[in-house]
C-alpha cells in the first residue's frame, strides 16, 4: 500500500526542478554594455594620424585679484554710530558707508563759528577806532602846519609850537596803533574762517563715503566701537574688473611683453577660458624665488571673484609633432595605447609614448606613424582583434 507524499515535500521538489532553468536562462549584461557576438562589426569613429604645428606653452599658476582694492578708514576719533553695509554688499560711489558720532565735531564747529563772529566784531571796533584816529591825526597835522608858518614870522611862542607838535606826533602814533589793531583783527578773522572751514570738513568726515563703485569684502567695525584716525573700518574692491597675478621664473620672463594676449583658465568656473592682457611686469625679481610678478587684466565676467585659482598659458614657441585626441588613449595599468585600425579593418592595441598634454589633446612621441588610422573614442566593448566599420 502506497503512502501519500506530504504537500510540503511536493513544493520543495518543484522548486529544485525549476532552479536550473532560472539560473541558466542567459548571461547577465552590465548596464550600458552590449554583448558582441563573434563576427559582429562595430561602428566606431576613426581618424588618420597627421602631423601638426602646436604651440609650446609654459603653464604658470596665479590668483585672481580685483584690479583696485582699498581699505576705508576714519580721519577722526569718535564713536561709530551706524554701519550701513555688510560683507558682500554692492556699493556705489558717494554712498554713505559709516557714520561716526559728530556731536563733538559739531561743538568744535560752533566754537569756531563763535570765534569768527567775535573776530568780526573786533575788526569793526578796530576800524571805527582807526577812522577816529585818522580824523584826529588830520586835525593835528593841519594845526601843526599852521604853527610852522607862524613860527617863521615869530607870531607864536615856542611853548605853543612845542605843544602843537607833541599833539601832532601823538595823533600819528594813535593812528598807527589803530591800523595795527585793524590788521590784527583781520588776521584773527582769517584764522577763525580757517577754523570754521576745518570744522565743517571734519563734520563731513564723520560720514564716510564710498570712493568708487564696488563690493564690500570685509567689515571690521560695529556700532559702538571707537574709530581712530587710520583705523580700518571696511575693505572694499572696485567693480572696474579683475586681474590675475602670476609668478614667472627668471628664465621665462622674456616670453611676456606689455599688452600681450595670454590664455587664462579658471578651473573652478566650469573650466572657464579667457583672453587676458598683460598689464604690468614688475621689473625686480623676488630674491628668494628668483621670479617676477606679472599682472594680467581679465575681461568682464560675472563669476570672477578674488582668490580664485588660475592658470596662465605662456606661449614660448611652435613645434611640429603628432597629436591625437586624449579620448583615443587607453590606459591599462602602467601602459598607454590606442586602437589602431589595420588594412583588414581589425583593431590592434598599440602601445604609445606620450609627451605634452593639453585639455583635449595628447602628443604622441612614438608608437603611431603619420597616416595610420586609429579609433578616436573607443567604446567599452571594443577589444583587440575585433572588426570595425569606421565613421568620420
Amino acid at each position: 500500500m502506497e503512502t501519500a507524499m506530504p504537500t510540503h515535500f511536493r513544493i520543495i521538489l518543484s522548486i529544485l526542478a525549476i532552479m536550473p532553468w532560472l539560473f541558466g536562462c542567459g548571461e547577465k549584461i552590465q548596464p550600458g554594455s552590449q554583448v558582441v557576438q563573434p563576427g559582429d562589426v562595430l561602428r566606431v569613429e576613426i581618424a588618420r594620424v597627421a602631423s601638426a604645428v602646436h604651440p609650446v606653452t609654459y603653464e604658470a599658476v596665479g590668483t585672481v585679484q580685483a584690479r583696485t582694492m582699498g581699505v576705508v578708514s576714519s580721519k577722526l576719533m569718535g564713536t561709530v554710530r551706524v554701519v550701513h553695509v555688510r560683507e558682500g554688499d554692492r556699493i556705489r560711489s558717494g554712498q554713505i558707508l559709516v557714520e561716526i558720532d559728530s556731536r563733538m565735531v559739531g561743538a568744535q564747529r560752533q566754537q569756531a563759528e563763535a570765534v569768527l563772529a567775535e573776530a568780526k566784531s573786533g575788526l569793526a571796533a578796530a576800524e571805527s577806532a582807526s577812522q577816529a584816529a585818522q580824523s584826529g591825526a588830520s586835525l593835528a597835522q593841519a594845526t601843526y602846519q599852521r604853527y610852522v608858518n607862524l613860527m617863521k614870522t615869530d607870531s607864536a611862542s615856542r611853548q605853543e609850537f612845542d605843544e602843537v607838535r607833541a599833539k601832532h606826533l601823538q595823533a600819528e602814533a594813535s593812528l598807527a596803533q589803530t591800523r595795527a589793531m585793524v590788521d590784527a583783527a583781520d588776521q584773527r578773522i582769517r584764522q577763525a574762517v580757517s577754523a570754521v572751514t576745518a570744522a565743517r570738513v571734519t563734520d563731513e568726515d564723520s560720514r564716510i563715503l564710498a570712493p568708487y563703485d564696488g563690493i564690500v569684502t570685509a567689515r571690521n567695525v560695529e556700532p559702538g566701537d571707537l574709530a581712530a584716525p587710520g583705523s580700518p573700518l571696511l575693505n572694499i574692491e572696485s567693480a572696474e574688473g579683475y586681474r590675475v597675478d602670476i609668478l614667472l621664473p627668471e628664465n621665462r620672463i622674456a616670453s611676456v611683453q606689455p599688452n600681450q594676449t595670454i590664455l587664462i583658465r579658471i578651473p573652478s568656473i566650469q573650466h572657464l577660458t579667457l583672453n587676458g592682457t598683460v598689464h604690468t611686469i614688475f621689473p625686480i625679481a623676488d630674491s628668494r624665488s628668483r621670479s617676477f610678478q606679472v599682472q594680467v587684466n581679465l575681461p568682464a565676467h560675472s563669476g570672477l571673484v578674488s582668490g580664485l585659482f588660475a592658470r596662465a598659458m605662456i606661449p614660448l614657441a611652435s613645434v611640429e609633432g603628432v597629436w591625437i585626441p586624449r579620448s583615443a588613449l587607453i590606459v591599462q595599468g602602467q601602459l598607454t595605447g590606442v586602437y589602431q585600425v589595420d588594412a583588414d579593418k581589425k583593431v590592434r592595441f598599440r602601445l604609445v609614448r606620450t609627451g605634452r598634454m593639453s585639455e583635449t589633446e595628447a602628443e604622441i612621441l612614438s608608437g603611431l606613424t603619420v597616416g595610420a588610422t586609429y579609433v578616436k573614442t573607443p567604446p567599452l566593448n571594443l577589444s583587440n582583434g575585433m572588426m570595425v566599420e569606421g565613421i568620420s
